[in-house]
């Protein structure tokens, strides 16, 4: 028997628990997809979060419905599989640090190159404005 004899947690406790993080997740997709972000950070959380989705019943089938010691191989299996979402889910949370930074960057660099052609604008109006009054 796959369920419950053995395992950590009782299943009526975890698989509550990991509805209501499910319905969170799906929650800030829903918040992330209708958000202004840019789309490359869009893709990058809309990725974690199907990870995400994909990672909570995994570990709940852990702590609570795979008896260990019945099904050691099943067991090992699925906290690898829970392990590596995670490491998933780790990469993109560091590609989505790079990608802000990037954004941030090409920001900075459009609001100098802003600044700049205002102030030469200004100087340029500067110098041109005693002249007419001669």
């Amino acid at each position: 028997m796959l369920v419950r004899a053995g395992a950590s947690l009782p299943p009526v406790v975890v698989i509550p628990v990991t509805i209501a993080l499910m319905g969170v997740v799906v929650a800030y997709q829903y918040s992330v997809a209708r958000g202004a972000a840019p789309g490359s950070r869009k893709r990058i959380r809309l990725a974690n979060g199907w990870v995400m989705l994909v990672n909570l019943p995994t570990v709940a089938a852990g702590f609570s419905l795979i008896n260990h010691a019945a099904h050691p191989r099943l067991f090992l299996g699925v906290w690898a599989l829970a392990g590596g979402l995670l490491l998933i889910s780790v990469f993109l949370a560091l590609v989505d640090v790079v990608n802000t930074y990037r954004i941030g960057q090409a920001s900075r660099e459009a609001l100098r190159r802003e600044l700049a052609a205002r102030l030469l604008r200004e100087a340029r109006q500067g110098r041109e404005s005693p002249a007419e009054h001669k």
